[in-house]
Parts: structure tokens; sequence; C-alpha cells
């Protein structure tokens, strides 16, 4: 199975510019497709992290794994501020008409 930096990246939890860079120094063996992209097997991947979780690949937006909490503990306050944004709008509507 054949995977994009991108994919990689998600799949190791690391920015895509690391695995570019184990790209570029032969930590990692890549390929290109006829379009001129980066392709890793997923054994090459597994071979440098064999931790990878290669389920985590197609998700976008994927948080990396200390990530999580902190995106958890930001929504309810982020919430809040955004309740607080809509009565003010409200209040303001009100107050023009």
């Amino acid at each position: 199975m054949k995977m994009t930096i991108s994919q990689a990246a998600r799949a190791v939890g690391k920015s895509r510019s690391l695995i570019h860079k184990l790209i570029g120094n032969g930590r990692i063996s890549a390929t290109r497709d006829e379009d001129g992209r980066v392709q890793i097997e997923a054994s090459e991947l597994l071979r440098v992290y064999p931790s990878a979780d290669l389920e985590r690949r197609d998700m976008v937006g994927a948080p990396s794994p200390g990530e999580s909490t902190e995106i958890q503990v930001a929504k309810p306050s982020r919430s809040g501020e955004l309740e607080s944004l809509r009565a003010e709008r409200d209040r303001l509507i009100v107050e023009l008409e």
C-alpha cells in the first residue's frame, strides 16, 4: 500500500516537513508516481515507525497525539464565546429596529 507524505505524516503523528526531511536524508525510501507525487510504501513507514497507525492515514485533519486534549478543552470556551456573540448580535438587532 502506497501513501502520500500527508497520509504518512498523519499515520505517524508527525509533520509533513519531518517526513520530507526523513526522505531527503535517506531515512525513509520513497518513489514518485507518474504525476511526480511522492509515494511511500506502508512497509517502509512501519520500518521507521513501527507504531504507525495506518488507519489514521486517511483521516483528514486528524489531530496529532498530544493535540486532542487541547482541542477538547478549547471547544467549551469557544462555545461560550459564540453564545456571547450571538446574544450581542441579537441585542444589536433589537436596538437597530
